[in-house]
């Protein structure tokens, strides 16, 4: 299934005298199959470290989508952290019956909020990536969030195929220059949200 989507909520289309996107994401956002828990760096020593070692499991994993420079960027919770400061990434971990499974990364821009998911590998195949994917979709509404696009390998058929179950629309294709000179074929989708 989807291990990790990229994906760009685009509000450069919100009318001038729309109301301010909130500043903040929601600590915590409750969906039907999954809840989404925001990664405190001061607050959640344990649910960092409860973090870091999904992550560690998964480095093998998430290579497909990941240069192995990214993947190696955490090799220690200090290193994680100095990264999440940093880039002003708001992590929610994603939790399915009760067990922390996957992430959902993401980086508030003035004009859009980028978003980065994936799912551990023994929790895939199962709706969780579905299920955070609308659960967020809902929040990102409420923040005056009227376009979600997605940028997808476009080697990956589960994510691809994920897209289309959520009615994203194709968009276009492209190609990102990775930071070691690799590129990838990227295709995009579109989905306009429904408002709250």
């Amino acid at each position: 299934m989807c291990i990790h989507i990229e994906a760009l909520s685009d509000c450069r289309h919100v009318p001038d005298n729309a109301p301010p996107r909130k500043k903040r994401f929601p600590r915590r956002i409750a969906g039907g199959d999954v809840d989404l828990v925001k990664l405190s760096l001061r607050n959640d020593p344990a649910r960092l470290e409860e973090f870091f070692a999904l992550y560690n499991k998964n480095r093998q994993h998430l290579l497909p989508w990941h240069s192995e420079q990214e993947v190696l960027l955490f090799k220690n919770i200090a290193a994680m952290k100095a990264h999440i400061r940093k880039q002003k990434l708001s992590w929610h971990a994603v939790y399915y019956a009760g067990t922390m499974v996957g992430l959902v990364e993401l980086l508030d821009r003035v004009q859009y909020i980028h978003m980065s998911y994936w799912v551990d590998a023994d929790y895939t195949r199962k709706g969780i990536a579905h299920a955070a994917i609308t659960t967020m979709e809902q929040a990102l509404s409420a923040m005056q969030c009227d376009c979600l696009q997605a940028k997808i390998l476009a080697d990956n058929e589960p994510s691809i195929n994920l897209m289309k179950k959520l009615k994203y629309t194709l968009h276009a294709a492209e190609f990102y220059m990775r930071e070691s000179g690799e590129s990838d074929h990227i295709v995009v989708f579109k989905k306009t949200l429904q408002k709250m």
